[in-house]
């Protein structure tokens, strides 16, 4: 692509749609036009080494048919590889189509005013070129993969120093250079020729002729690849101003006699996409500064790079991160705008890591990376360290060295940032700072300044359009406004979800729209991320037709159509209704008002919406015949007579429909329609189920309209009647009775027969029983309206009028008491003269079972409490004898446990005593008393003296209620038994007097002979107030709540609870220490000899007063005097006038010490 650098902007230059060529005419006579179209290839030049520094070179051709031809100088300017052109050839007169394109692909283009003359030897040159068609430019190729790489040496004198394998080894540093910058992701395959010797092409430098060369002296043709790269290279010709060239997104690369590494991987570098490394200088007010709107660029400047100019004797420098983003080799991220953002940078030479931080700018992209001045980026130390770089968004990208230090005294004598080094990066809210310089690592931090404001106005939608039927709905809006951070981006939010993003100067955005309403809105982020929205405004997307319209129905009388709305997302729908063909009405409700001529119509109704979408017609043929048929007649079955079958055939008098004819009856029976034709008057139908079926037949004429209806009614029963159950005769044997079945069907009347006699017809469920005494047999059959005969049933009974007499009950006998279950019943069998006896009915309280005759017994488990049991007998006529009745008690339950069973006294004056027991049926009887388990004696009442011989015994007693059940046994537990107190332990005497009001005791233990110690109690007592402890052990420590007087006592008892004690003495218990002295003499800080007297006054002493006096001179203990003096003296030894200190203090009866009285004084000699 062919590029102008522009105060820091890159520009691509338009091309003229027109030729590109002068207007003169060709001189028709001497030569002739041939048109071809291609695909360009842009080429950039890079100078030869030493060069000054200037704009950017390039240089178009066009690819046709394998070939690659020149264009006329400025043609094509600004064209990208990929696109199309035509190209008009001149041509000698006669010239083929492939031969006029070989000899232009080797000749270089002529004026298109020239003769044949100018052609020269060639049969043909370019003279013009212009781009055409709509083929899109060739974009960057993914470079990651596989690439073959091709080197073809040619020569046309003389070859120069170079040999396959010293190329070999030239393109192998390319092979590993563009590995070791992609990690292996590169893999380039070398295949270097031989030298091949060609034709000297035409012209000082015709790269075209070259190209074409190579190719055919070995024999290749034209890569169709991009990932198939072609590289000749020729001794260094004067005429080519370069040292280097290579299409960008293409496959090309020559080099003019330059085989520098640089050279090749540079030339590489632009087949894989990448424009030149470049360096800005800007300015600002007051001088130099890193990035503005005004930057001179220098070309090729950032030597460091590989995509800057080489330079012998280098290797080739690392890809900057910006271009590394852009092949995708290298890890980058993007500096927070809203927080800092903390970044430690691996070394451009580590290829590992984050090599890049990108910072958004008005200006574009600028990416910061470290590049320390070892291994390939040695070119300028100068300016190792961190870097930043700004990346065009042109094709190819190009990237522009900041100067990180302007303020140096010349341009780019320093371009990196320093350690703590800050940058505030323009029209942002963020600062760069380095905070660490290691060999392979730097940290840098990215600061955004705060703005803690939303955007000071909101964007406002400014699309109008409220409805489409198109996917994509164009949203325009005012620009947004932030007074601190500006507006960085916008952001269009369709239904809550983010449809497209924006940088903050683009105020327009395609969005895609969902079908139905669509809500959007659009949100303005300023540099901190904080955001304002717009109001929101609903678009509505219809771009489906609607439906067609369904149930399309017209009024009989033909002035109303109406129909069911198809479906639709909303937007408002419109009707064309049509008759014959004729729109007739157009509306926008379901309904249309129309009058429509009687006859067979065809109506159509076609739906719209407001998006423009037309739905498919509906139509209907119909007739138009308002008058309702005159209704027919039915005339079978007859009104209330019974069928027995379910298929039954109905007829009826047919209708008339003068107008327009009958269409059809439909015949309805128990809400199921039947629909037939208008020439028939029966039908035959079949009924699911018995019963009374309401009928209609309505009649219906052509046009739909139909006649009042006729009904009638069908009653159906199929079923024989149910047969007669639970026959039985009166208790008085006046009548015979039964139970009917279901009541559902016709009608039922009932035979009844007495053994062989006549039948007698009823129609109720019941017959007089007009049967001699005796035996007999009653037949009774069902017959029902609709003349179904059910099955007969037969009952076989007495017919006798007294009743047998009555049972007596032997046991139980009454008023009598049980406890075990079951309970047997007997009873005496009685007789009946008549019938006999058929059973006995046992009643126990309101449950009766019924025995048979034969039996005189019957057992049950009775509930607990009272029972009356009755029985009578009944004979085979069912009729029942008085019931004999008697009343008894069952107790099951033994009585409560007798509780809290205790003794007391012992020998033959032992007491018992419990708590009573309890029974809730038969109350208790009485009480059994045992020892050790052996039954000892009863007891009526609740206690009970008896004799327990000395030892450990347990008494039990248990309940026995008046139905002889026995309760679990209360009992005492083991219980000692021992009238004699034990022997008692002896104590040691304790002090007179003590210190603390812990006392500690100790005896020797006691013992008795028959039930054993079981522990000891130490008393303390001073006449008002007790202490106890008790214990186990010989020995215990009992705490008195006060001083004073104690007496302690230590008590012995045995397992029966009988104690004696033994004196352990008094103790003085006195725990307050005496008050200090007050010391009389010598005054404080007075004067004395070396012999003097200590006096002091008697302090405040404890229960045990005061035993004596310690006196210390100097801290050394001096004297001790008795309780009862008050003075001590002293003296002292002394070689000069001394400071003295005497301390005097009380000593307590208990040993316990006062605290100090003290005086200081002068001894002098």
């Amino acid at each position: 692509m062919f590029v102008q650098s522009l105060g820091g902007a890159i520009v691509t230059s338009a091309v003229a749609a027109a030729w590109l060529a002068p207007g003169t005419a060709f001189a028709a006579t001497a030569t002739e036009t041939l048109s071809v179209t291609g695909t360009v290839q842009s080429v950039v030049v890079d100078p030869l080494p030493g060069t000054p520094e200037g704009a950017e070179q390039e240089q178009a051709f066009v690819q046709v048919d394998d070939l690659l031809l020149p264009v006329p100088a400025g043609a094509l300017a600004g064209a990208d590889s990929g696109q199309q052109a035509t190209l008009k050839l001149k041509t000698r007169p006669g010239t083929s189509r492939a031969e006029a394109l070989t000899d232009a692909a080797g000749t270089t283009p002529v004026a298109a005013s020239s003769t044949a003359r100018a052609l020269g030897s060639s049969s043909a040159a370019v003279v013009a070129a212009r781009l055409t068609g709509t083929a899109a430019a060739a974009t960057q190729e993914a470079a990651i993969g596989s690439h073959t790489l091709t080197v073809l040496p040619v020569f046309w004198s003389a070859k120069d120093a170079e040999t396959p394998s010293s190329l070999t080894t030239l393109a192998t540093k390319a092979k590993s250079y563009w590995a070791e910058q992609s990690n292996g992701g590169i893999a380039i395959n070398v295949d270097v020729r031989d030298w091949k010797q060609v034709s000297a092409p035409s012209g000082s430098c015709n790269t075209t002729a070259i190209y074409q060369a190579a190719l055919a002296a070995n024999g290749l043709t034209s890569p169709t690849d991009a990932t198939q790269h072609v590289a000749v290279y020729f001794p260094k010709q004067s005429g080519c101003s370069w040292a280097g060239l290579g299409s960008v997104n293409g496959s090309i690369i020559w080099i003019n006699g330059y085989p520098w590494e640089d050279v090749l991987t540079h030339e590489f570098g632009h087949n894989i996409g990448l424009g030149h490394a470049n360096k800005a200088t800007c300015s600002g007010t007051g001088g130099r500064v890193t990035l503005s709107t005004s930057c001179t660029i220098a070309e090729y400047n950032d030597v460091t790079d590989v995509m800057g100019y080489a330079m012998q004797g280098y290797a080739s420098g690392n890809l900057n991160s910006a271009f590394g983003d852009y092949l995708g080799l290298a890890q980058t991220v993007t500096a927070s705008t809203s927080q800092k953002t903390t970044v430690d940078l691996s070394a451009l030479s580590t290829h590992s890591g984050t090599t890049g931080v990108k910072l958004a700018t008005s200006a574009g992209t600028v990416f910061v990376d470290f590049r320390p001045a070892t291994g390939r980026d040695t070119r300028a130390p100068y300016w190792a360290g961190v870097q930043a770089h700004l990346r065009t968004a042109t094709n190819p990208p190009t990237t522009q060295l900041l100067d990180l230090q302007p303020t140096s005294s010349s341009a780019f004598s320093a371009a990196n940032l320093p350690l703590n080094g800050v940058w505030a990066v323009p029209g942002t809210n963020q600062t760069v700072k380095v905070t660490s310089v290691g060999a392979t690592t730097a940290t840098i931090e990215v600061a955004a300044a705060a703005d803690t404001t939303v955007p000071n106005t909101a964007p406002v939608i400014t699309t109008t359009a409220t409805m489409t039927n198109t996917a994509t709905q164009a949203i325009t809006w005012s620009a947004a406004a932030d007074k601190e951070s500006g507006i960085s981006a916008y952001r269009v939010l369709v239904n809550g979800s983010t449809a497209a993003e924006t940088g903050g100067d683009t105020l327009t955005a395609d969005v895609a729209l969902a079908e139905g309403t669509n809500t959007v809105t659009v949100v303005g982020v300023n540099g901190s991320g904080l955001i304002k929205s717009s109001a929101a405004k609903s678009i509505l997307r219809d771009s489906t037709a609607p439906d067609a319209v369904t149930a399309l129905k017209v009024s009989a009388d033909g002035k109303t159509v109406s129909w069911t709305a198809p479906a639709d997302k909303g937007t408002t729908r419109s009707y064309a209704v049509r008759v014959d063909g004729t729109l007739t009405a157009t509306v926008t409700s379901p309904t249309a008002k129309v009058s429509i001529a009687a006859g067979r119509r065809t109506v159509s109704v076609t739906p719209s919406d407001a998006a423009g979408n037309v739905g498919t017609a509906t139509e209907t043929t119909l007739w138009i015949d308002p008058s309702a048929p005159v209704s027919p007649v039915i005339t079978a079955p007859s009104a209330d007579t019974w069928q027995n079958s379910r298929q039954v055939t109905l007829a009826w008098s047919a209708a008339s429909a003068p107008g327009s004819g009958i269409s059809s009856y439909t015949v309805t029976v128990g809400g199921r329609a039947t629909v037939v034709d208008g020439d028939t008057t029966s039908t035959t139908v079949t009924l699911s189920a018995d019963g009374t079926f309401p009928v209609t037949v309505v009649a219906k004429n052509l046009a739909g309209v139909v006649s009042k209806a006729a009904t009638g009614t069908i009653k159906v029963d199929t079923l024989t009647p149910d047969l007669a159950k639970t026959i039985k005769l009166a208790t008085d044997q006046s009548k015979l009775t039964w139970v009917a079945g279901s009541a559902a069907g016709s009608p039922v009347s009932w035979k009844v027969q007495v053994d062989d006699g006549a039948a007698v017809l009823v129609t109720k469920a019941e017959a007089p029983n007009t049967a001699a005494e005796g035996r007999h047999t009653w037949t009774i059959t069902g017959v029902d309206a609709a003349g179904n005969t059910g099955a007969a049933a037969t009952y076989t009974a007495w017919t006798d009028r007294t009743a047998p007499s009555a049972p007596t009950i032997m046991t139980p006998v009454a008023d009598s008491t049980a406890r075990t279950a079951p309970v047997t019943v007997t009873w005496n069998a009685t007789t009946d003269s008549g019938s006999g006896i058929a059973s006995y009915v046992v009643t126990v309280g309101t449950q009766k079972t019924i025995v048979p005759g034969t039996t005189t017994s019957y057992s049950y488990k009775p509930s607990e409490g009272r029972q009356t049991v009755s029985v009578a007998a009944v004979n085979n006529a069912g009729l029942s004898s008085p019931a004999e009745s008697v009343s008894y008690t069952y107790d099951p339950t033994a009585p409560t446990v007798p509780a809290q069973v205790k003794v007391s006294g012992a020998d033959d004056r032992t007491v018992v005593t419990w708590a009573a027991a309890t029974d809730r049926t038969t109350g208790i009887a009485e009480y059994v008393l045992s020892l050790d388990g052996t039954r000892v004696t009863t007891a009526t009442t609740t206690t009970a003296t008896v004799t327990t011989p000395p030892g450990k015994h347990t008494w039990t007693v248990q309940a026995v209620d008046n139905a002889g059940n026995t309760s679990t046994a209360g009992t005492t537990g083991p219980v000692w038994f021992d009238t004699t107190a034990p022997t008692a332990a002896q104590p040691t005497t304790v002090p007179a007097s003590q210190a603390t009001r812990a006392v500690k005791v100790s005896w020797s233990a006691g013992s008795d002979a028959e039930s054993g110690v079981k522990g000891y109690t130490v008393v303390a007592s001073n006449g008002s107030r007790t202490v106890k402890v008790a214990t186990t052990a010989t020995t215990a420590t009992v705490t008195v709540p006060e001083d004073g007087s104690w007496q302690i006592v230590v008590q012995t008892t045995n397992l029966t609870g009988l104690t004696t004690e033994a004196a352990a003495g008094t103790v003085l218990v006195d725990s307050a220490k005496p008050g200090a002295p007050v010391i009389t003499s010598p005054a404080a800080k007075g004067t004395t000899g070396t012999s003097f007297t200590v006096t002091w006054t008697a302090p405040a002493a404890g229960l045990s007063g005061i035993t004596g006096y310690q006196v210390l001179v100097n801290g050394r203990a001096y004297t001790t005097v008795s309780g009862s003096t008050l003075q001590a003296p002293v003296t002292v030894t002394v070689a000069k006038a001394t400071p003295t200190t005497v301390t005097v203090t009380a000593v307590g009866g208990t040993g316990l010490v006062s605290p100090a009285a003290t005086v200081a004084f002068t001894v002098s000699l």
